[in-house]
């Protein structure tokens, strides 16, 4: 089995044994994706994911129901990820150090938009994390994924990232940049990608994940914004109604 790492600044541990897994991550029939929405905000561009979401959000995206933002990653910061454009091949599986990606609801259905994926933009999430992240043997955990889950309008009033993580120690590009402006001043992406301590969103492993998505749509008045409480329960937290202050974007 061939690993490929996806981002050039990490290390890479080898993950050989998990050849006889690869073939579990089958991709879903093309009947399960969807026609993407029409957003003229949205824009794809490699490995700034965590950029694609924002625009995503800032577009005709964030106004669907549920709208909201998903990181990836874990405490080693190396999850092997099935279905990704960047794979070796079509069963093996690249290591991203994180990902990010765009839920929401359709008919009441979560869908998600990964514009690496092969499976489709959007596609049904629950077949997306099916065949994204199948099982790993036990020895393999440390590459298991874990998310923080934040709505869409959080995620668009408060992600900053002026790229410094796509930069070599002397200050070249490690992979081209978009050619739009940084989000705001400074950084505070890898506080998002941190799965371990507090920040904003909610902190779900696999299951719990996999159980929200296919969950019902439930009635909902006010978007929410979820703090989490740092691990004696990484999946304890508290919920706290974001409420729009001037100059927030809806």
């Amino acid at each position: 089995l061939r690993i490929r790492w996806g981002r050039p600044a990490a290390s890479n541990p080898v993950l050989g044994v998990l050849a006889p897994y690869a073939l579990l991550a089958g991709r879903p029939p093309g009947s399960l994706a969807f026609p993407g929405l029409d957003d003229p905000h949205a824009h794809d561009w490699p490995y700034f994911c965590e950029e694609n979401a924002w625009h995503r959000c800032a577009g005709a995206l964030g106004q669907l129901d549920d709208a909201s933002v998903l990181f990836i990653s874990n405490a080693a910061r190396s999850v092997a990820v099935w279905q990704q454009k960047s794979s070796p091949g079509p069963d093996e599986p690249i290591l991203w150090d994180y990902h990010v990606i765009f839920l929401a609801r359709e008919q009441g259905i979560y869908r998600a938009w990964d514009p690496d994926c092969v499976l489709g933009c959007p596609v049904v999430a629950a077949h997306y994390l099916t065949a994204s992240f199948p099982a790993l043997p036990e020895a393999w955990q440390a590459h298991a994924p874990r998310f923080r889950w934040l709505p869409a309008a959080l995620y668009l009033h408060e992600f900053r990232s002026d790229r410094r993580h796509m930069r070599g120690s002397g200050g070249e590009w490690l992979k081209p940049p978009p050619p739009g402006p940084c989000i705001g001043e400074g950084s505070n992406l890898m506080r998002f990608v941190d799965t371990q301590g507090e920040f904003l969103g909610e902190v779900l492993e696999l299951p719990a994940l996999r159980e929200r998505l296919e969950a019902p749509a439930k009635p909902c008045a006010r978007r929410a914004a979820t703090r989490c409480i740092p691990p004696s329960s990484p999946s304890s937290c508290f919920v706290a109604v974001y409420a729009a202050q001037p100059g927030n974007r809806p």
